[in-house]
């Protein structure tokens, strides 16, 4: 199995979620879900005030924030509080919330005891975290150069990503992995100042500065957990593509992936779970 891998060439947005906890007495059934992007996040004591912001407020269940992919996802009784008032005092604590997801109180039960049930909407399921069919069609979308491709290697090509960007982030959250947005700033600036079209091709590919800066973060994300936890120590070259290509194959063994979408799953059929020398340039 060979693993490539280059800044900003891989293209969706992850969900790995771990961090910190608060609890409202509830029966399970009562929650709903909501998911958040989160700014201003740098390190644990961000989830512990986020936790504390959120402690006093009646309704809150269960709260998981992710200093590493800058989300939070956090359980609530829609008949005592609504997402916009979460995102209100989550924002308030000096970390601007904006809502990405809401599940209702019977989507978030499914989304526990039978994940596949949601199928209309979610084309598969990587470890925890499920991916909507919208996702995809984000993805597809931004392939503007490869429309001349069969569907079904075009597909597989977009799911690869997918599952490639989700278990990276995955390896990079375990190990704590965070990049500061100064840092961005900097990788940004360099980017802009080598290429003059810099701005347009943003825009054109990405749809915006937002959307790509957040990319841009989880590519250093991932460069520095490789660097600073898979090939730490390690200079010469082909152990160290030797050392990767195992850790991959490790990484992509131990996590779960389970495909809804009947036409997606024809479209991968024989080709694993694994990324392929082609899913990255």
């Amino acid at each position: 199995m060979k693993f490539r891998l280059t800044i900003a060439t891989l293209l969706v947005v992850v969900l790995a979620l771990a961090g910190g906890f608060a609890w409202t007495a509830s029966k399970p059934g009562e929650f709903a879900l909501a998911e958040y992007s989160v700014r201003n996040l740098s390190c644990g004591s961000c989830v512990q005030n986020i936790r504390t912001a959120l402690e006093g407020s009646k309704g809150v269940g269960q709260v998981e924030v992710s200093v590493t992919s800058g989300r939070a996802r956090v359980e609530y009784i829609p008949s005592t509080i609504n997402p916009q008032s979460i995102a209100g005092r989550i924002s308030e604590a000096g970390y601007p919330a904006a809502l990405i997801r809401n599940l209702s109180a019977a989507d978030y039960r499914l989304l526990r005891d039978d994940a596949s049930s949601l199928a209309d909407r979610f084309i598969g399921r990587i470890g925890e975290r499920l991916i909507s069919r919208s996702e995809l069609a984000d993805v597809l979308s931004r392939y503007e150069e490869r429309a001349a491709a069969p569907k079904g290697g075009l597909l597989k090509s977009v799911w690869e990503e997918i599952l490639q960007r989700e278990l990276l982030l995955s390896a990079a959250e375990k190990n704590g992995v965070v990049v500061q947005d100064g840092e961005v700033d900097l990788q940004w600036q360099k980017m802009r100042l080598s290429n003059a079209d810099f701005d347009a091709v943003v825009q054109a590919r990405f749809g915006g500065e937002d959307n790509y800066r957040r990319q841009l973060k989880e590519e250093m994300i991932i460069q520095r957990n490789i660097e600073d936890y898979v090939l730490k120590g390690e200079s010469d070259e082909s152990r160290r593509r030797l050392k990767l290509d195992r850790w991959y194959g490790d990484l992509v063994a131990a996590v779960p992936v389970q495909i809804f979408d009947p036409t997606l799953k024809a479209a991968v059929e024989g080709g694993g779970k694994g990324c392929g020398g082609s899913c990255c340039g």
